[in-house]
C-alpha cells in the first residue's frame, strides 16, 4: 500500500492512484475527518456530488489517499482505520459492513421504527 497526498503535484503520483482502488482520508486542518474507500480511485472522491464534497473543497482540506492492491485490501484497510481513529464524520458505522450491508440495515431499522 501506497500513501500519497493530494497536496502534491499529479505528476508525482502514481496513475493507478487515479483508477485503482484506493483508502481516502479527509483532513480539515489537522484534524481527521473522515475516511472512506473507493474502488476506482479518485473519480467518485473528487465528484461534486461526494457526500462530504464540501470539505474536500475547502481550502483548509488535505485529502491523504492509499493506492491498494485490491478493493478487499481497500476494505479491510478502510474498516481497520475506521476502528482505530474513529472520525467524527464515520460515526454510526458498522467496522467491517459493506456499504451495500449498511443500506440493508439502514433499510431494515426504519421497517422496525415504522410499525
Amino acid at each position: 500500500m501506497e500513501v500519497h497526498e493530494l497536496d502534491q503535484e499529479f505528476a508525482e503520483v502514481p496513475l493507478r492512484t487515479f483508477h485503482g482502488p484506493i483508502v481516502y482520508k479527509i483532513y480539515l486542518g489537522s484534524v481527521l475527518m473522515y475516511i472512506g474507500e473507493s474502488a476506482f480511485g479518485l473519480a467518485r472522491v473528487l465528484a461534486p456530488a461526494h457526500q462530504h464534497a464540501e470539505i474536500i473543497r475547502h481550502e483548509m482540506a488535505r485529502l491523504e489517499i492509499m493506492s491498494c492492491n485490491s478493493s478487499r485490501e481497500a476494505l479491510d484497510a478502510e474498516a481497520a482505520l475506521i476502528k482505530f481513529h474513529s472520525p467524527p464524520l464515520n460515526k454510526g458505522r458498522v467496522i467491517g459492513e459493506t456499504k451495500l450491508e449498511r443500506l440493508h440495515r439502514l433499510q431494515d431499522d426504519r421497517r422496525k421504527r415504522t410499525k
